[in-house]
């Protein structure tokens, strides 16, 4: 659903810009079916990540006994989307505030 809203999205700004654009002056666009060589590379796939309070991590994370089943089934979902697992770090706010006991 994302990729087909950031489509639309796309899309209609573009036609907005080529039509105010068109008001103006008129242009010739050309487009290739090809990535020109001197073009950009693309995001890397690794790119997403999520962040998790430090608060909460034992929610959203479980234990081994016990995962959360809801947090394995988003970045499984996430990573079904991107090809890769998303890296997760803990929010900054409470990691500035929390005291780790070591057991």
């Amino acid at each position: 659903m994302l990729p087909l809203l950031l489509a639309l999205f796309t899309a209609s700004t573009f036609s907005a810009a080529l039509a105010a654009a068109s008001e103006s002056s008129s242009a010739i666009i050309s487009l290739t079916r090809n990535v020109p060589a001197d073009a950009s590379s693309s995001v890397p796939k690794d790119f997403g990540s999520i962040s998790i309070e430090y608060a909460f991590f034992a929610d959203y994370g479980g234990n081994l006994s016990h995962p959360t089943v809801f947090s394995i089934n988003l970045l499984s979902n996430v990573e079904k989307l991107t090809g890769v697992m998303p890296m997760v770090r803990a929010g900054v706010l409470q990691e500035l505030r929390s005291t780790v006991l070591e057991a």
